[in-house]
């Protein structure tokens, strides 16, 4: 054997050993187990295909489109990387499984969230609306360094074929894999567990806390789209009552005087400005919609790691106290002890052995989700959330500002330039529509 035949052998026995305790721990007692093959061909697909710390990979989705026919159609999406000149096809249930895999491959790390499986029938509509959702989780994988470069996303992405993308869905080793991750999240060096138990109820409070925002800023958005709908119908109004004065002007003065081409010209700036504005609402409601709704998706499963983290503890504590209760028992002179319904009995030293495995295989899991959440994922989470939260309410404030802009420009011509003028008649408006400046206090 090679020398780097021999450092891939050592790599795979050292990841099988760990990944067994793991998946014991989770209770993965029937997954298939890797071979080295199947290890060593998962490593070379990676390096051939992608070389290592590559930027941030630029993924796009677009063309949403039904396939199949009526009673089985399904939405599929055109999804593209440049860098790697990749174009493939891929349904919803391509992403759950993509997810569904990295989720188990890279344990305790938090993997980018995906919107729920459709409840009702698909349709374009549907599928249009979904795309910046999905975007959401293809740009987090693609910027993440070990999702990025993982075999089963750059298959998910690369392989054109139909045929050969379900085969490698039905062969790949759930486990294959992830090594690397598994032993940085074990080695990291992490304060007293009363200390980390004291992190864990701040930041719990703190996603509570972002929750709240979120909700308030959803509502400020909702309530800019309507400012701005209103804002756009006062804008058509008045190009239509301008142009009703022109047309009468223009009546009782067949040449045309100064003041009907006035309000002609003021009657087509309305017309244009309105068409102009029509879309406002219609851009507010997706981009910041779904922008929202993604990061309330994050904030979501963010949560359940943590819950998967505290109930991991939850289970070391029964199994350690199961522990300590059969060495009680051995001690007293028992040497056997009773199953359940149907079970046989076992001796005490097989049925001490086996809570003794369990009990470390849950210490093993703590250990990777203690290092992983509290090593690197609250602290990545929180950074990359704070930049997405800052983009979402620039883009409220923003387009308040534009709103409010907007509506003073609207009352600049019909107030005959005056200041004051311009001043009430924006006034009104702010009265007409109160939550402008509820919106603004939440932008700043």
């Amino acid at each position: 054997m090679s020398q780097e035949s021999s450092q891939t052998w050592t790599e795979y026995q050292a990841e099988k050993a760990k990944r067994h305790q793991v998946q014991v721990a989770l209770g993965h007692t029937d997954v298939k187990e890797e071979t080295f093959t199947e290890f060593k061909a998962e490593k070379e697909r990676v390096e051939k295909l992608v070389d290592h710390h590559i930027a941030a990979l630029k993924i796009t989705i677009s063309d949403p489109k039904l396939e199949g026919s009526m009673g089985s159609r399904v939405l599929s999406y055109a999804i593209e990387t440049p860098a790697l000149n990749y174009s493939v096809r891929r349904k919803f249930s391509d992403f759950e499984w993509l997810r569904n895999l990295l989720k188990e491959r890279y344990v305790g790390m938090f993997i980018p969230a995906l919107v729920p499986k459709l409840v009702t029938s698909p349709s374009l509509s549907t599928g249009i609306k979904r795309v910046p959702l999905l975007g959401g989780f293809l740009f987090c994988v693609g910027s993440h360094e070990y999702l990025r470069e993982d075999a089963a996303t750059l298959a998910f992405l690369g392989l054109t074929d139909s045929k050969e993308w379900a085969q490698y869905k039905a062969q790949v080793s759930t486990f294959a894999g992830g090594g690397d991750w598994l032993t940085q999240a074990e080695e990291a060096v992490l304060p007293a567990d009363d200390e980390l138990a004291k992190t864990l109820v701040t930041y719990k409070k703190k996603l509570a806390f972002h929750e709240a925002h979120l909700k308030a800023l959803a509502a400020a958005a909702k309530e800019m789209a309507k400012a701005a709908a209103a804002k756009n119908n006062a804008v058509v109004g008045l190009g239509l009552v301008a142009k009703g004065y022109a047309d009468a002007d223009a009546a009782s003065e067949p040449h045309g005087g100064t003041l009907s081409k006035s309000l002609e010209e003021l009657a087509n700036a309305f017309g244009g400005w309105g068409l102009q504005s029509e879309m406002e609402p219609i851009v507010y409601k997706l981009v910041l919609a779904s922008g929202l709704t993604y990061q309330t998706l994050q904030l979501a499963a963010f949560r359940k790691l943590v819950a998967a983290y505290e109930f991991s503890l939850g289970e070391l504590a029964k199994k350690t106290k199961k522990v300590k209760d059969l060495e009680g028992q051995k001690e007293g002179g028992k040497s056997e002890i009773k199953g359940g319904y149907l079970s046989k009995t076992k001796s005490m030293d097989d049925a001490l052995g086996e809570a003794i495995a369990e009990q470390e295989a849950e210490e093993e899991l703590v250990k990777i989700l203690k290092g992983a959440l509290f090593g690197t994922e609250i602290a990545k989470f929180e950074a990359d959330f704070a930049a997405e939260y800052r983009k979402l309410v620039g883009m409220v404030g923003v387009g308040m500002i534009k709103v409010q802009a907007d509506v003073a420009k609207a009352a600049w011509p019909i107030a005959g330039g005056d200041d004051k003028e311009a001043g009430r008649l924006l006034t009104l408006v702010q009265k007409v529509h109160p939550d402008f400046k509820q919106l603004s206090k939440i932008a700043e």
